[in-house]
Formats: C-alpha cells, structure tokens, sequence
C-alpha cells in the first residue's frame, strides 16, 4: 500500500513541508479470535440474564377489620346460668339485649341469686329448643334455684355474630283459650294448656282453704273441682275435662308476670287473664297433693293480686254485690285478719302498735258500733277520721277474736249479711245486749289504747 503523502503549512513562516504517513497495520489474526470470543461471551450473558424469570411482587399490604368472634347459643345460655347461679349482675347483664331498654330493665330489676344445683345435680339442662326464623330462637331450661330445679322458656336474638338473651315473643303461645274452674275463668293461650291446667288447681285449692276459714258455704261441703276448656270465652257448651292431670309444676310469679287482672262478678267466678307460666316459671315440685295453702308463691300471687280472701269474704258476708252497704268496713276488715293468719304480718298481732293512731283522740270523739256499721265508704273524710273509722273497726274484730275466738270472727262475717242492724248481728250471734257488748268493747279499747 502507497504512503499517503499530506502537506504541512506553517502559516507564520509560509514555509511549506512534505509529511508522509505510514500505513495502519492490520489486526493479528490472534486478536481476533479474542475479541470475536469476549463479543459472543458477552451475548451469552446477555441471553442467559434475559431468560432468568423476574421475582413475583411482594403484595401491596391491605389492612382488614379484625374479624367478630361469634358467641355460641350453648356459651350464652351457660354464661347466664352461671351468673345466675352466683349472683353476678355485671356478667348477666352483658348477655341481654343492648338494643331494648325495658327488657334490660326489666332484667335487672328482677335479678338475684339463684344458688348452686341440690344433691350435686347438673346446674341446668336444656330441656327443649326452636327456631324462630334465622336470627331468634326459644329454649326450655331448667336450672337449679333456690334449691329445686326452676323451669322457664327463654328467648335469643343473634345480632353481630353474636346471641343474647331477648324479650319474649308471644307466637310461639298460640291462640287464645279460657279455662273454667269452680271459681275462676283462667285465659291463658294454647301452649300453655297443660301448665293452666296445674294453676287452676293450684288457685281453687287456695280458695277453698281460704272459702273454709270463713265458712263461706255456710256449712254445706264445698264442691269437687271441675275444669273444662273452651276455645271462647262462653264456656256453656264445652267438654268435660280431666279435672286430675298429673301434678308436675307449682306456678311462681316473677317481677316481670305483671299482666294479671282480676274481676269478680256476681256469679261467683273471678276472671284472671296473665302472662305465661312458661315465662314467669315454674318449679318443678308441686304442692297439689299437700296440705291447703302451703303453696307460697300461689298464695302471695292470690292475695296480692286475685284478692281471693275479699272476694271470699263477700261470699261469706252473704252477698257479693256488698259496694256500699252497711257493714262493708267490717268485712274489709275481716279479709285482713284473714290475710294475716295465712301470711302473718308482726305488726297486725301487736294491738297496742295498731291503736295508737287514736290515743290523743278523746274517749267521748270515739265513734259509735252504730256509725262504724253505717260507713260504707272513707271517699271525701279527713285523715284523721279515715284514721279513726280504720282503727276503730279493726279493734272490734280483734275485740272479737280475744272474746270468742277465730270462729267468733267467722260468724260474725256470716251473720253480717242476713241481718238489718249491728245490733242484730251482735244478739243473734253472741248473745249480749247490744248495748253490753259495746261496753265491753269501749272497755278492751280503752285498756289497749292507754298501756
């Protein structure tokens, strides 16, 4: 290959040179096996990174609510059992209803302490369950209380994942029915047929304890019980019914059974219409077969609430339809003495205690036998004569009862009604002079008032 030749001017001389450049050489054929070997090492690696896959993504971070613990039925019913069992209002409460206030009120205002289970027995059993749709059910449970076993139908609602204890729902009783005893009409519904059935009895046997203290047949035997049930409340055309179903519960009225009314009409039925005795309770012991009036909870129920002893004692006073008749203050009074011997209050046997209210009122303010037998109303007197009617009639049945004893008292209730005056009730039923009698009567009052 020719050298190239170039021309080289300095410009500050203007002298002119010939340069000649030699030839570039070629590449060793060594060379180029290395740097071919260094471009296909490279490829290579090129190739090798491209096919290793890429690593997944870690996941973006999602932040999620902490998921409700869903309470089980079985642990509710259990939690609440045992509450109940040692008295504990803070764990029982939180297992009721947060979203119905009267039901939570209820509930605490009738909370107590029911007790451990008698002879080492199991604490509760669940005797029977439904469903009341997806999110509500009713069980039966029986639990120890108060040292028997107490059975009632509890209602549950699931809310948030979570049951809690909730106020009753009534479809599940049925449709309305009456029941005719001797005295009572009982309306009740139709789940509860059975436990009305036991209630009756238990309600005719208090009144016939409470119809032979005050001789209210006046001597004739009082009838066999009769039960009959009718799906309206004429019961004249209805089938006889078993009137001895095996006893097996004893009613019990709880803080919250306050649906009861009562009326007592001229043929001699009283007219009770209440809750269930599924919902108020029930033990599980029953009384029917013992002797009368050791029922408690019926006899509290009967006095507080049916008035059983007033309505006897207007049976045995002679007439029913006794409003605003001379006498009625004395048979009032009457149904509180008898009140008192079934369930003793201390304070009716201390006589001084009763009487004091009249002793700063003077001997000669006191009111006569004829006036006491006259009122027939305290509506629209002053305190201080209300005070005075009071106390002076309940001293003449206390006055009574010292001289001639209980029966004394009963016939003189039984004498009220098929006699005009006091003082024929008094002469026809003691044998005083009308006028002795109240003698002795000012005299034992007088001694009472002034110990």
């Amino acid at each position: 290959m020719a050298p190239e030749i170039e021309w080289d001017v300095d410009t500050s001389t203007h002298s002119q040179t010939i340069v000649k450049t030699p030839p570039l050489r070629s590449p060793s054929p060594r060379n180029r096996i290395v740097v071919l070997l260094v471009v296909v090492f490279g490829v290579t690696l090129g190739v090798i990174y491209r096919s290793i896959p890429e690593p997944p993504r870690p996941p973006s971070l999602t932040i999620r609510p902490t998921p409700t613990i869903a309470v089980s039925i079985d642990s509710v019913i259990d939690q609440e059992a045992r509450a109940l069992e040692r008295g504990d209002p803070q764990v029982f409460m939180r297992l009721q209803d947060s979203a119905d206030p009267q039901w939570r009120t209820q509930q605490i205002n009738s909370f107590k302490k029911w007790g451990e289970p008698p002879d080492y027995s199991d604490l509760y059993t669940i005797v029977v369950s439904g469903t009341l749709g997806s999110d509500r059910m009713w069980v039966d449970i029986s639990q120890a209380r108060d040292g028997q076993f107490f059975r009632e139908t509890r209602f549950y609602r699931l809310t948030n994942g979570q049951w809690v204890r909730t106020a009753p729902d009534h479809s599940l009783w049925g449709d309305e029915r009456l029941l005719r005893t001797n005295h009572f009409d009982l309306i009740f519904h139709e789940g509860d047929n059975y436990q009305a059935q036991i209630m009756a009895q238990q309600l005719e046997k208090f009144y016939n304890r409470v119809c032979q203290d005050l001789n209210c047949t006046l001597g004739k035997p009082i009838d066999s019980l009769v039960i009959r049930v009718c799906r309206v409340l004429d019961c004249s055309d209805a089938a006889g019914f078993d009137p001895n179903p095996v006893p097996q519960f004893t009613l019990i009225i709880s803080p919250t059974a306050q649906a009861t009314t009562v009326s007592g009409n001229i043929d001699q039925h009283i007219t009770v219409t209440m809750s269930s005795p599924r919902l108020s309770g029930l033990y599980f012991q029953s009384l029917y077969n013992s002797a009368p009036g050791n029922d408690e909870p019926i006899v509290r129920m009967a006095i507080n609430k049916l008035f059983v002893p007033h309505f006897v004692a207007k049976v045995a006073s002679g007439a029913l339809d006794r409003q605003a008749r001379q006498g009625e203050l004395f048979v009032n009074y009457i149904t509180e003495w008898e009140i008192n011997r079934i369930i003793p209050i201390p304070a009716f046997a201390d006589d001084i205690a009763m009487l004091s209210s009249i002793k700063n009122v003077k001997e000669t303010d006191w009111l006569t036998l004829d006036e006491l037998w006259a009122a027939t109303s305290t509506n629209d007197l002053p305190e201080s004569r209300i005070n005075l009617l009071g106390t002076e009639t309940w001293s003449v049945i206390r006055f009574i009862e010292s001289a001639y004893g209980p029966e004394g008292v009963v016939q003189f209730l039984n004498a009220i009604g098929h006699r005009q005056s006091l003082q024929d009730v008094v002469e026809n039923t003691f044998y005083y002079r009308y006028s002795e009698f109240e003698k002795l009567w000012r005299a034992w009052l007088k001694n009472h008032v002034t110990q």
